[in-house]
């Protein structure tokens, strides 16, 4: 029991390490390609970051939802990529938290931070009332959920 306390905070500690790493790698990145690139490629920037939060939620849902015998079948008769999906199956506790928990919030607080970036950036650049500045707000906001 104690030995599986220790593995259960060992884990902890280390996707906070990973996430908190992740997070400020990919922030650090984010905020000088935002300052630093025209308007439209920070568009495209933002949809690649939510393009990867999608892919890597609908990873982590089919490892928790797939059964393992087919890919073992599959595995067997050495069909391409089966080895690796019975790996990632075996390990689909880890896979699920990695995938949805640690890179679709990485991905969703970063998306939505720079949603706000691009609008501040629009605000500032064009003159607009201020219910216009409201709408794209709930556009953009809207637009990334």
């Amino acid at each position: 029991m104690v030995s599986r306390k220790k593995s259960s905070v060992k884990h902890l500690v280390s996707v906070f390490i990973i996430t908190f790493i992740i997070a400020v790698l990919v922030s650090g990145g984010s905020e000088a390609f935002l300052r630093y690139f025209p308007p439209y490629v920070t568009w495209l920037f933002l949809l690649i970051v939510i393009s990867i939060g999608i892919i890597f939620d609908i990873l982590g849902i089919a490892v928790t939802a797939a059964d393992e015998a087919p890919h073992h079948a599959r595995a067997a008769d050495k069909v391409f990529g089966a080895r690796q999906s019975v790996f990632l199956l075996k390990r689909a506790d880890k896979v699920s938290s990695f995938a949805n928990d640690i890179v679709g919030d990485v991905t969703g607080t970063l998306s939505g931070a720079m949603g706000a970036t691009i609008i501040v950036n629009i605000i500032q650049t064009y003159s607009y009332p201020q219910s216009w500045k409201l709408l794209l707000n709930i556009l953009m906001l809207a637009a990334i959920a």
